[in-house]
């Protein structure tokens, strides 16, 4: 769908920090930056460092990897997103923002490499839900395909090891769906101390939920962290709504 000019407005999301947005959705997302999820804020302000490495995986527009950018310059990152009009915008706003410190990358990540299909379930900028490999949602139910593109799929231990990419000091994972592949694609990442922290949004009626959750444990990470039990954590805005079973774990290093 072609968006005309005369959609298309800049939102000044934060102080030095504006997003191109198109439809009500991404502006949306532009207003309510700082209280949507304010977990996710907080984990990027008080964890973070400078110099550090920093994987932003199902990155939609941008919205927090190029926050990150701006917060920290000397950092790296790596913001990966599968559906062509999120990337196309991601690159814009990286551009808007003056970052150069961010590389987008239009692939998906999973439990294994090569050339998956994305079955788009929502054809606006900044819209989220598609799936690879299957046109199955986080609640486990299938739901009408609109688009269907073909993507470049790795495991993060493979991009970590081929790309000649150092190892994250930070991971976000937030792709309604498949997060328990791409974790089982990352258990070689997760086991070298260099990564501190990863902010993982899933199901908890999930049925691997708990084994997700063990793959942490055994690889020398916590989810107790005093950000999981933030007063505004976005669990409470999730209440009574159809996303109540969703919810951000912040994993620490113990």
């Amino acid at each position: 769908m072609a968006v005309s000019m005369s959609e298309e407005k800049i939102v000044q999301v934060a102080a030095g920090y504006q997003l191109l947005t198109s439809n009500s959705l991404e502006r949306y997302r532009a207003e309510t930056f700082l209280s949507k999820e304010p977990e996710t804020v907080a984990w990027i302000d008080t964890l973070f460092a400078d110099g550090q490495v920093f994987f932003d995986i199902g990155a939609n527009v941008g919205i927090y990897a190029i926050y990150a950018a701006l917060r920290y310059p000397d950092s790296q990152l790596y913001a990966f997103e599968p559906y062509l009009k999120n990337i196309n915008h991601l690159v814009a706003n990286a551009r808007l923002n003056g970052v150069k410190n961010l590389v987008p990358l239009y692939m998906g990540l999973s439990d294994g490499n090569g050339v998956e299909k994305l079955y788009v379930k929502d054809e606006r900028f900044g819209a989220s839900g598609s799936q690879i490999g299957s046109n199955v949602d986080e609640h486990g139910k299938a739901y009408e395909v609109l688009d269907e593109e073909f993507v470049p799929v790795m495991t993060v231990d493979s991009f970590v090891a081929t790309m000649n990419v150092a190892v994250p000091d930070h991971i976000k994972i937030d792709v309604d769906g498949i997060e328990s592949r791409i974790i089982r694609g990352m258990t070689h990442t997760l086991a070298q101390p260099r990564v501190k922290s990863v902010l993982v949004e899933v199901n908890l009626d999930a049925a691997d939920f708990n084994e997700l959750r063990q793959i942490f444990i055994a690889a020398g990470f916590r989810d107790d962290h005093e950000l999981n039990r933030l007063p505004n954590h976005s669990r409470n805005r999730r209440k009574g709504t159809a996303s109540e079973k969703a919810e951000n774990i912040i994993f620490t290093r113990l």
